[in-house]
């Protein structure tokens, strides 16, 4: 079943033409992908739908088309949109800020894409707070990346991390 949201809207802004505001709707598939689509509601002249950015499965490849939509990512931030996206995705809007951190820090994108696999499935509940769930991913993904250096393969099984027991599934990923 396809589940489509406004995922974030612009401020009505006024000039010559009218009003106007920019919508983003995030569909998310049967098949577990998700489609971006930006709109321009101009009041007085109607709706003007974007193309569709298509096939997104990856925290990388979500970023990338958050940055196309130009009205959007002019208005708000990376962290902005992922924290609304937080609702519907809590595990792949964390991973995606995670990304972002990741690709921008010391573990690196390298890091981030081989660990993607196990850290999508892992098992964990997660408070209702965006900020305090990224802060416990920071600190798991560091000790994966710990765990990594030390035993030369990705976790698997139960670990327990900040008082909370993670399950890491089995990996075949070293």
């Amino acid at each position: 079943m396809m589940d489509r949201f406004m995922l974030i809207k612009t401020t009505d802004s006024f000039g010559m033409g009218g009003s106007i505001c920019a919508e983003l709707y995030c569909t998310i598939l049967k098949d577990g992908s998700i489609s971006l689509r930006e709109c321009m509601n101009q009041y007085e002249y109607g709706r003007l739908n974007f193309k569709s950015i298509r096939g997104i499965v990856t925290p990388s490849q979500f970023i990338a088309a958050l940055k196309k939509t130009e009205a959007i990512c002019d208005e708000f931030t990376d962290h902005e949109v992922l924290e609304k996206l937080f609702t519907k995705l809590p595990l792949f809007s964390i991973h995606s800020a995670i990304y972002i951190r990741c690709r921008d820090g010391e573990l690196g994108e390298e890091f981030f894409n081989k660990t993607y696999p196990l850290m999508k499935n892992v098992v964990i509940d997660l408070p209702n707070d965006f900020a305090k769930a990224i802060s416990i991913f920071d600190v798991i993904y560091n000790y994966v990346k710990v765990w990594f250096d030390e035993h030369q393969r990705l976790p698997s099984g139960e670990h327990q991390i900040l008082n909370h027991t993670i399950v890491f599934p089995l990996s075949k990923a070293t």
